[in-house]
């Protein structure tokens, strides 16, 4: 199994490691942290908003950087 083969790695990676595989280690799964939907709804409308907001200034101001920055937080 592959993230077996990771274990031997340093401890402050495995949370980092189990969140980009999306397999933890056995040890590990109790220690899970579900999220309710309100987290990700939340999550998406600050994003938007911020983007929006980040847009906005920039074209008020001028500021391309500001403007395409705004773009990218969108993912546009």
């Amino acid at each position: 199994m592959i993230r077996n083969s990771m274990r031997t790695l340093p401890g402050f990676m495995q949370p980092f490691l189990s969140w980009l595989t999306a397999k933890p280690l056995p040890e590990d799964l109790n220690q899970v942290r579900t999220l309710k939907p309100i987290h990700h709804i939340l999550v998406s409308a600050g994003l938007i908003a911020s983007g929006v907001v980040l847009a906005g200034v920039g074209y008020l101001h001028g500021s391309v950087i500001l403007w395409a920055l705004g773009f990218g937080v969108n993912g546009v």
